[in-house]
Formats: C-alpha cells, sequence, structure tokens
C-alpha cells in the first residue's frame, strides 16, 4: 500500500499555490489549487520533481473540479493516495475554454 513519507509547501513567485508529496514508492507528486476565469476551483495532480517542476499537459494525474469551494490540500493527498492504490479512477476534468452559455 503506498502511503506518503513527506510533504512540503511549493515556493512560487507566481499566485500558485500547492504541495509537493513524496510517496513510498520515494516518487514525488505536486499538488496545486487553480481557479481559472470564469469557472469554479479545480485540484490537479502530477509527477513532479522534488522542487516542484512538472509537466502539466502531459503527465496530469488528475483534475479534478471542486466547485465553488477552494478544498484543503487534504483532499487531494487523499484523491492521490486512493488513485495510486487503486481505490478511484482519475478524473481529468479540464476546464473549457470554448464552451457557451
Amino acid at each position: 500500500m503506498i502511503q506518503v513519507l513527506k510533504t512540503k509547501e511549493i515556493k512560487s513567485t507566481t499566485k500558485v499555490e500547492g504541495i509537493l508529496v513524496q510517496v513510498s514508492n520515494k516518487q514525488w507528486y505536486s499538488i496545486t489549487r487553480m481557479q481559472p476565469a470564469r469557472f469554479g476551483w479545480y485540484l490537479r495532480c502530477g509527477p513532479s520533481t522534488s522542487t516542484g517542476k512538472m509537466d502539466l499537459l502531459k503527465d496530469i494525474l488528475y483534475m479534478l473540479p471542486t466547485g465553488g469551494k477552494k478544498e484543503e490540500f487534504q483532499v487531494g493527498i487523499d484523491y492521490l493516495l486512493d488513485i495510486l492504490n487503486g481505490k478511484k479512477e482519475a478524473i481529468i476534468n479540464m476546464p473549457d475554454y470554448n464552451q457557451r452559455y
């Protein structure tokens, strides 16, 4: 069973809020919060380096919409562990900037 070894805050010069999570297989994952224009909040996660560098378009593990609520990072950690341990399927629900209202 995969478990969290340690977490640390992402230090950013932008408005990105996030944490880095190292799991028992020594892999780092970056979990960030974002709110695209005209959308609710999202938690997103993907494999990362220990400094937080990641490719969100290619290596994204999940993109979880949380609506109008700015979820805590613990929700993202729990979801990551459920995916890695095979308890849940990954949700990749990207914002559609071309949708019409």
